[in-house]
């Protein structure tokens, strides 16, 4: 009987441990959802042709293929009252950072004021920005 209780006693001790440490390994990470950040306001000093009536500012990554086409679209608004710039992660990160941007492409329409008239998070239609450019509201 004593040698019963003893391998009972046994069993039971390894199935709790291997219960604790199968749970410990199978407990998935905890990751908080973050919400992606868009600046109210940008320093114009920060940027190139502080003076232009609009900046466009796409925060990119030398890595993202999709980086790649909304600068392309953003680089066609680019004229005497329109400056564009690509504010790439690697070799601007201090203006990633400063920002708090968190998600590339981040595009965002500046005032002189240095107001963000508009922000798109990704992909950026040409007709909309246009739309943004010239609407007086969003001036």
């Amino acid at each position: 009987m004593n040698k019963l209780l003893i391998v009972l006693f046994i069993a039971s001790t390894a199935f709790a441990i291997a219960f604790w440490a199968n749970r410990k390994r199978n407990a998935s990470p905890v990751h908080p959802r973050r919400e992606h950040t868009v600046p109210a306001q940008l320093d114009r000093l920060d940027f190139t042709k502080p003076s232009a009536r609009w900046l466009i500012v796409v925060f990119s990554s030398s890595t993202c293929q999709a980086c790649a086409e909304v600068l392309a679209t953003a680089a066609s608004f680019a004229g005497p009252d329109v400056a564009v710039q690509d504010v790439e992660f690697a070799r601007d990160r201090h203006l990633h950072d400063r920002y708090g941007i968190d998600t590339v492409p981040t595009t965002v329409l500046v005032d002189l004021d240095g107001a963000v008239r508009a922000h798109w998070l990704g992909h950026v239609d040409s007709a909309e920005l246009l739309t943004r450019l010239a609407d007086p509201e969003t001036a």
